[in-house]
């Protein structure tokens, strides 16, 4: 999770980059490359998708820095930077490809496979708005508030979507085959899953 400590650090750097110090800049980078490669590849399931499109969002991270007017809000507005080029690709790569159904758990079982690797391997099998809102919540630790504003979305339509991402996953872990439900909202309740935070 974003300490206060962490925060203070990345303030002081962002600060230091604004005035053009380049050393603090390459500091900043080396905090947050690894977090925002890994966010990348739960979301785009691709290693290589996934430093292509750090890469691309450094680019426009840097570029932004000079007009960040708080620097406290730097994680959120990186991670929406981040965010918005995972799924600005993802669709240009659906447009162009053909769209293929994952195998359920049931017709590709996990058989020596590390529970780490099952878990992944269901990630996988949910659409690309549900990988990152669930990475969002429970890997990186945003609130619903945070999460609508990282990914410019309805505060409603964040809950939906994170109920139904749970709901998904809950199904798959139990060995079930995920329907689509839109972004439909009940009430949460209780399940099986156990924390999602831990099995990332």
């Amino acid at each position: 999770m974003y300490s206060p400590t962490d925060r203070i650090v990345d303030e002081y750097l962002i600060l230091r980059c604004q005035d053009g110090d380049t050393t603090a800049l390459t500091d900043l980078i080396k905090r947050w490359q690894q977090p925002f490669q890994r966010f990348a590849m739960i979301v785009t399931k691709d290693p290589d998708l996934a430093a292509d499109i750090v890469q691309d969002s450094w680019i426009k991270i840097i570029k932004g820095l000079p007009r960040l007017r708080d620097p406290v809000s730097f994680q959120a507005w990186a991670y929406r930077i981040v965010n918005n080029r995972c799924m600005d690709v993802l669709k240009k790569r659906n447009r162009y490809q053909e769209v293929t159904t994952a195998p359920s758990v049931k017709s590709n079982p996990i058989g020596a496979l590390e529970e780490r690797d099952h878990i992944q391997s269901l990630l996988a099998q949910l659409p690309d708005k549900h990988r990152s809102v669930l990475a969002l919540h429970y890997l990186l630790g945003f609130d619903i508030a945070e999460i609508a504003t990282i990914t410019r979305t309805p505060t409603g339509t964040v809950k939906s979507r994170l109920f139904n991402a749970r709901e998904k996953f809950r199904i798959l872990l139990e060995g079930g085959e995920e329907k689509s439900t839109g972004d439909s909202y009940e009430p949460a309740r209780p399940t099986n899953s156990g924390s999602l935070a831990s099995s990332f």
